[in-house]
């Protein structure tokens, strides 16, 4: 009898629970989703706030920061990477 069959106390088989605990994964998948867009969010607006004592720091206007911060560069580099990643991570056939 391997572990997973042995019977809980409640009297359910242990491929009972891994399916409970399989019908969660969409759940905790769109958590892990909100909370990463949550703080790369907060990342942003707290560069956003702080930007002109950042500015100051660098010795730089506050649009040449701001442009710095949106450009199309960067969200084209931030897609290049997450794509890497996607591909070496995320996107295996199993």
């Amino acid at each position: 009898m391997s572990l997973t069959d042995w019977p809980s106390s409640s009297g359910s088989t242990g491929s009972e629970v891994r399916d409970r605990a399989g019908a969660r994964r969409p759940a905790r998948a769109v958590v892990a989703g909100f909370l990463g867009w949550t703080l790369d969010a907060f990342d942003f607006f707290l560069v956003v706030m702080t930007l002109t004592a950042i500015a100051k720091d660098f010795g730089r206007s506050d649009a040449d920061v701001a442009y710095t911060l949106t450009s199309p560069s960067r969200a084209t580099d931030r897609r290049v990477h997450l794509r890497l990643i996607a591909d070496r991570y995320g996107r295996k056939i199993r």
